[in-house]
């Protein structure tokens, strides 16, 4: 087996395990669920009526600013420049967006490590209301000693 095609098949595989896990990890009816997935793309079912225990998210722009963006190309294809994250450094920040690829008998014997990108969206969310509440409050603090100033 080339490189390229073992790429493929690495890439195959982390996105199989991405849809069957995000899937499995909604609901008990997880292969409805998976069907969902699988037909409408990169896409989550997301319905309140599938969910139970929400909380706020405990995670904001600390957390953000703890993740180290990265551009990098693979061993096996080098002519591929990429940009992105190294699991085991999100994994000891955010550890529900990585994951653990399957074993399989086609792939090289190490299991490697795949982040769910599109679960980090709700951290970005929640770093830039944290943000945009930070500017709020200097812009009153602003406004607050401009008047005072001017009085």
């Amino acid at each position: 087996m080339n490189s390229e095609t073992r790429f493929l098949a690495l890439v195959t595989a982390l996105l199989m395990l991405w849809v069957v896990s995000s899937a499995a990890r909604e609901s008990a009816d997880a292969p409805s669920l998976k069907v969902a997935a699988t037909i409408t793309g990169p896409s989550q079912p997301s319905d309140q009526r599938l969910k139970e225990d929400i909380r706020d998210l405990p995670y904001g722009l600390s957390e953000l600013l703890g993740l180290r963006p990265v551009s990098y190309r693979y061993r096996d294809y080098p002519s591929h420049a990429k940009i992105g994250l190294i699991a085991q450094e999100v994994k000891s920040i955010v550890p529900e967006v990585v994951y653990l690829s399957p074993e399989n008998a086609e792939l090289p014997a190490p299991r490697y490590y795949a982040i769910n990108y599109a679960e980090l969206v709700p951290l970005l969310v929640r770093s830039i209301q944290q943000q945009q509440a930070a500017i709020v409050s200097l812009e009153n603090r602003i406004g607050t000693l401009e008047s005072s100033t001017i009085q």
